[in-house]
């Protein structure tokens, strides 16, 4: 589940100039890196851009995963594969990479739209 967005968020150039990053010429970004002292909302900036992403339908999975500890990412993975794939193996640690192997199917073959 997306963080609420706070009640002070104020959309400004950073969250215009990420969009860009990842929509100029038609491609994707694979991945970015936000970095910064616990409070400057980069937590806000990420489900924003989630937000955005999803409500323009540019995403076939979205899945919020608070990253704070390696079980913590294992679990919400484990969670993932269980509500795509169905039953997922009693081992969260099988369940998460069977998530992450149907993550890497080729584009364009039958994966179901989902969000987490």
């Amino acid at each position: 589940m997306l963080p609420r967005q706070a009640d002070c968020f104020q959309h400004r150039a950073v969250p215009e100039q990420f969009e860009q990053g990842v929509i100029e010429g038609g491609r994707g970004v694979l991945g970015r890196v936000l970095a910064g002292v616990g409070g400057v909302g980069k937590t806000q900036l990420a489900a924003d851009h989630a937000r955005a992403t999803w409500d323009r339908d540019e995403g076939d999975l979205l899945v919020w995963v608070t990253a704070a500890t390696r079980t913590a990412v294992v679990s919400e993975y484990a969670q993932a594969a269980t509500g795509l794939l169905g039953p997922a193996p009693a081992d969260p640690e099988r369940a998460a990479s069977a998530f992450l192997a149907w993550l890497q199917q080729k584009p364009g073959s039958d994966r179901p739209r989902g969000r987490r």
